[in-house]
């Protein structure tokens, strides 16, 4: 049974280092092109076990194109409702987030990613935002 374990780990940390070298997309600084969001970092402060939290995440396509979301990717502990029709120019969008702390054990921070059908002008590569909520577990 050790050895099976052992196996498994190992496949585990191949696939993250592959992972880590992929380069089928483009993560976007916060000074890219596309969207602006009013903040990338949210802290909701002390979450009792158990309890649910909901938040909103607002963005605004400061581009010249639309700005269409593919999908959003994050924890099984959170849920992301968002626009799934063409943010135009200069229009503005929430990302409406649930988190449920029943399963957490511990104070953690989550990422939210938000991946685009837009492509980087330079790679052609799909183009995401990577942001972030955090809170303290008190059991």
């Amino acid at each position: 049974m050790r050895k099976v374990y052992i196996f498994f780990v190992l496949v585990l940390m191949a696939n993250v280092i592959i992972a880590q070298n992929d380069t089928s997309v483009v993560e976007t600084d916060h000074d890219t092109d596309l969207l602006s969001f009013e903040k990338y970092s949210y802290d909701l402060g002390e979450v009792k076990k158990g309890e649910i939290k909901y938040f909103d995440i607002k963005f605004k396509n400061t581009g010249s194109e639309p700005v269409i979301i593919d999908f959003i990717s994050s924890c099984d502990c959170t849920e992301v409702e968002f626009p799934t029709d063409a943010i135009m120019p200069g229009e503005s969008g929430v990302l409406k987030v649930k988190f449920d702390s029943s399963d957490k054990e511990e104070s953690e921070t989550t990422d939210i990613d938000v991946f685009l059908m837009n492509k980087d002008k330079e790679s052609g590569t799909p183009v995401y935002y990577t942001l972030e909520y955090s809170f303290k577990l008190i059991k």
